[in-house]
């Protein structure tokens, strides 16, 4: 999996979920913003364990919001808006 914050450049991408959380929760504690709980989750791999190479600007598979220190994984429905951007829905 890879992960990335939305609220950081796209330049901060990390394969270690247990890192991010501690990330995560060394943000929150500092600058007391929520918008550092908020994690997106892209597949690197398919089914076989092959490596997939990620589609710049494809849509994220999932959310993970940090709460009270869990993570909290909501799945993502993208609405294509035309211009290759997309809006998010949580499900």
């Amino acid at each position: 999996m890879i992960y990335r914050l939305p609220a950081l450049t796209h330049e901060h991408e990390f394969l270690d979920l247990v890192f991010v959380a501690k990330y995560v929760d060394q943000l929150l504690q500092q600058t007391g913003n929520p918008d550092y709980g908020v994690v997106y989750e892209w597949q690197d791999e398919d089914a076989q364990g092959e490596f997939i190479d990620l589609v710049e600007g494809a849509p994220p598979d999932a959310v993970l919001l940090r709460i009270a220190g869990a993570w909290v994984r909501r799945g993502v429905i993208a609405i294509p808006r035309g211009n290759g951007e997309f809006d998010l829905t949580f499900v």
